[in-house]
């Protein structure tokens, strides 16, 4: 199972797809988005979780926020994406990939000053877009690496999320120890910490992406008054 939380569909004019990780591990379900405001709303909810993934939809968010003008000046686009970039800043205000991708955006927007309407929001989804890129390179090179570390039969303990739900590609905190498992070896995880929803879904929350990839991955019961 490839598991895709956070996702463009189309081109300009397109939809941000989000998996509602709300309702994990009892309910997948995607909400399609076409506006920063419902998308400020995923993020502030949880809806989207893991700072990778937040600060990609973000990203996404800037791409939406420029498509709300079209058809407008250039002046009149970039104006509407800047203001997108502001809003969505307060969605999570300890998120720090949120504000590197959000910045990043807002640099594109004023190195585009030349580019005509018809053009800014493609180059803005292409920025975007790297962004996603160069994450998930991180990622994966994470998984090459820490790879190496795990011999066959070992277990592993994993604090805090993990899987594919941190990442719209590869999970950033994860990828060390997936790279193993598309190696088909035969390791276990147990997976410790209870989220925002613990009480409702805790530590299979988490989980849930990783037994997606058809490995073995445990929680840990929930402290005791839980």
């Amino acid at each position: 199972m490839i598991v895709r939380p956070v996702e463009w569909r189309g081109g300009i004019p397109g939809k941000l797809r989000i998996l509602d990780q709300r309702l994990l591990p009892h309910e997948e379900k995607y909400l399609e988005r076409s506006s920063v405001g419902d998308l400020f709303g995923d993020i502030r909810s949880l809806a989207v979780r893991g700072a990778p993934a937040i600060g990609i939809a973000a990203a996404f968010g800037v791409v939406l926020g420029a498509q709300e003008r079209i058809p407008g000046s250039q002046g009149e686009i970039a104006d509407s994406a800047l203001k997108a970039a502001d809003f969505l800043a307060g969605a999570r205000p300890t998120a720090v990939n949120l504000f590197s991708a959000l910045d990043r955006m807002r640099r594109r927007i004023r190195e585009a000053s030349s580019a005509s309407a018809r053009d800014l929001p493609s180059e803005l989804l292409a920025e975007a877009r790297a962004i996603f890129e160069e994450d998930d390179a991180i990622c994966r090179a994470i998984g090459r690496n820490g790879s190496r570390l795990i011999e066959d039969g070992m277990g592993v303990l994993t604090h805090r999320n993990a899987g594919g739900l941190l990442h719209p590609a590869t999970a950033r905190r994860w990828a060390w120890f997936s790279g193993r498992w598309r190696r088909e070896r035969n390791s276990r995880c147990t997976r410790t910490r209870r989220g925002p929803f613990s009480r409702a879904r805790g530590s299979p929350h988490g989980s849930w992406s990783v037994r997606g990839r058809d490995q073995s991955c445990f929680a840990t019961p929930p402290p005791v008054g839980q």
